[in-house]
């Protein structure tokens, strides 16, 4: 019975790890079979938690009390039911019926943790218990106490709403038992917690519709009129992380069963002022859209209940509650009012909401005849199309600007030649253009396509940025907003470069943005991970730092590599960076950052292209300038390179550096190979290593 410093005794490990025998043992030699530790657990708690059943009968008949809780105030029971391992739940359920604790101190009942859980075995055997199907199990009535109602007021039936997981036919046939029991009471589905949530508000909230489809046809009419508050069922479905199944299943089974037909509802219009009277949810304006039926709302129009005013709103409600038919009547009667009327109003739906957030096919019908709003600005100065590109709305953009199949068809193209050339130049009262806006969701897409139409991509804002300089301040929060940020840059250089886009070439981003001299996307880039990428010709932007020549784009870069493999990287062509060196600064500044590193140069100077070409020999064999090949050349044999090596493949097979000149016809090269570094008799001093200097 001695303890460690958490109080556990050795019959408690021998229980956790399965050791039956071992138990068998310490108990026989005296071992307290209900002894706690720290926590308040005992050897049966252990067992029960990692599903060693053998160990468990043992414990229990060997007198382990099952009443016992520890601190959390959880039995064995309930830790078993937590960790549904090996069935031991069926095990301690079936010891149950020997009068146990059947409540923990959060007053959850094992019917409502079994409920919570969702464990197959142990829900199944309480269905069962629920049928009288466990007949051999006694005292089952308090192991499925329906009324029990734990610390926050809930009963079993706000832990099966809360429990979408379970699944609708699971749910079915617990309520269907359930209500086979003589404890069973209807008020249980109506029943409202501490913070006044009934089953049905927590099945709403937590997107359950099989719980709401199967209650909904237990309860009446009158006992679905339910309130959160001052909130109707109505504004509960409406709220953030309801999904659309659920809402559906609201609208079908809750709110259907409370509005009336068509015959009452044209006689309840006919016999109030307005259509707005009444509880939200209730209102006759309410019971039309949720039904759909917009021949009940154009009949409302002519009487002269709805006014102009109220369309947008109820437009804008049609959609989120799915009644498409409304929606279209509405947006069509918007858009002959629009064409009555010259401009918008402040306030009222336009072109900029519908870009933000409207449906595309509600978009569609809108512009038949409000086409000449799309020039329109808001208060921000914003166009419509700008609202979208900031929306990451691509369908939208496209559908405006006639994309399809890959090119814009102007013919179908939403603005004019002369809009067109506005839409290039225009920007919002911060100096935002169209760039700036297509960057700010990260949609390659739209940058592409206002690149296509003419946007100017270096247009500065009134901080003087361009989008370029925007797009680092703009931090993805996902790997697929990161992958999107690098897309959308690609997007942006090649815009800026003139260059063709293509989406999957943006490992080009660091290339280009060396090639373009942005330096602080070169910087960005870098601490992105972008180093070592290889662009479509298999160059590192090492590759590119040394053929631009630019001593500032090499210091950027160089600082960052400290391998051999990274300085001796090969493109497709078999080249290194030293291979595409056109200046002898860098060359230089190559090489000396190389020996900083500890970096075999007469061993980089050996490496061979495609042609079998080292770098000395391709400096010879290239198209550069004389004057430039003979500084290259001069750099590369005081450091090491062999100019005697013969080459034994390619187009100068056989031949070495100076007979490679001597092919070309370049005199002042070959001169300078024969004689530089020669002593009075012509021979060539051997060109000591590196390390050896």
């Amino acid at each position: 019975n001695a303890v460690n410093e958490d109080g556990r005794t050795v019959l408690m490990y021998a229980s956790l790890y399965g050791r039956k025998e071992v138990c068998e043992l310490l108990i026989k030699k005296g071992a307290e079979v209900n002894s706690v530790d720290k926590n308040e657990r005992t050897a049966l708690m252990y067992a029960a938690e990692e599903g060693n059943k053998e160990v468990c009968v043992l414990l229990i008949n060997r007198g382990a009390n099952m009443d016992l809780l520890d601190k959390n105030g959880d039995t064995a029971f309930m830790h078993a039911l937590r960790s549904s391992k090996g069935g031991v739940s069926i095990l301690l359920l079936e010891a149950l019926s020997r009068g146990a604790c059947f409540v923990n101190d959060r007053g959850e009942t094992l019917l409502m943790l079994a409920v919570k859980k969702g464990d197959s075995d142990i829900f199944n055997a309480l269905l069962n218990l629920l049928s009288g199907e466990c007949k051999e199990i006694e005292s089952k009535m308090k192991l499925i106490d329906i009324p029990a109602t734990e610390i926050r007021g809930r009963n079993v039936f706000h832990y099966l709403a809360e429990n979408a997981r379970l699944g609708s036919e699971r749910i079915g046939k617990f309520l269907k038992k359930a209500r086979g029991l003589s404890s069973f009471s209807r008020d249980l589905l109506l029943q409202k917690d501490k913070d006044g949530f009934s089953p049905m508000h927590i099945a709403i909230l937590s997107s359950n519709s099989g719980f709401i489809y199967h209650v909904s046809r237990v309860l009446t009419k009158e006992e679905l009129d339910l309130k959160y508050k001052e909130e109707s069922i109505l504004d509960l479905m409406l709220k953030k992380g309801v999904d659309e199944n659920t809402k559906k299943s609201v609208i079908e089974n809750i709110i259907g069963k409370l509005n009336c037909d068509k015959e009452d509802l044209l006689k309840k219009i006919s016999s109030l002022s307005s259509v707005y009277e009444g509880e939200i949810g209730k209102r006759i304006i309410d019971r039309i859209i949720l039904r759909d039926m917009p021949d009940i709302l154009d009949y409302v129009f002519k009487l002269g209940k709805l006014k102009e005013e109220d369309i947008g709103e109820l437009a804008i409600v049609s959609r989120d509650l799915f009644s498409v038919k409304c929606e279209e009547y509405l947006l069509n009667k918007m858009g002959r009012e629009m064409k009555r009327r010259d401009g918008l109003k402040e306030g009222k739906l336009s072109l900029h909401n519908l870009c933000r957030d409207g449906k595309l096919e509600s978009i569609k019908v809108v512009l038949l005849s409000m086409k000449k709003h799309l020039m329109s600005v808001d208060k921000k100065g914003k166009l419509p199309i700008q609202i979208a590109a900031e929306e990451g709305r691509d369908d939208l953009v496209s559908f405006l600007l006639g994309y399809e199949s890959g090119e814009l068809n102007m013919d179908r193209c939403y603005f004019s030649k002369e809009e067109i050339e506005k839409l290039r130049k225009h920007v919002d009262i911060r100096g935002k253009s169209l760039m700036h806006s297509a960057i700010v969701n990260f949609s390659s897409h739209i940058v592409d396509l206002f690149n296509k139409i003419g946007c100017d991509s270096k247009l500065k804002d009134r901080s003087g940025k361009r989008a370029l300089d925007c797009w680092v301040k703009l931090k993805p929060e996902n790997e697929e907003e990161k992958k999107k940020r690098m897309e959308t840059l690609y997007s942006l250089l090649c815009a800026m470069s003139k260059k063709e886009y293509n989406a999957n070439l943006s490992d080009e981003n660091i290339h280009l943005s060396l090639e373009m001299g942005e330096i602080v996307i070169v910087k960005e880039l870098i601490r992105e991970g972008h180093i070592n990428k290889k662009d479509r010709e298999g160059n590192t932007p090492l590759h590119v730092a040394m053929k631009l020549g630019g001593v500032e784009k090499l210091e950027i870069l160089i600082d960052q590599l400290k391998s051999f493999e990274d300085y001796k990287a090969k493109n497709n062509r078999g080249e290194t960076p030293l291979h595409l060196s056109n200046s002898v600064e860098v060359m230089k500044l190559m090489l000396s950052k190389a020996k900083e590193n500890d970096i075999n140069i007469k061993l980089l100077l050996q490496q061979k292209d495609s042609n079998e070409e080292p770098v000395l020999h391709s400096y010879v064999s290239s198209n550069r300038n004389e004057e430039c090949k003979i500084e290259l050349v001069k750099c590369a044999i005081e450091n090491g390179a062999d100019r005697e090596e013969i080459l034994r493949k390619g187009q100068y097979r056989g031949c070495d550096a100076i007979e490679i000149a001597e092919d070309k016809g370049e005199k002042s090269l070959e001169e300078f190979l024969t004689n530089y570094g020669c002593d009075t008799k012509g021979k060539v001093p051997e060109t000591k290593s590196s390390k050896e200097n």
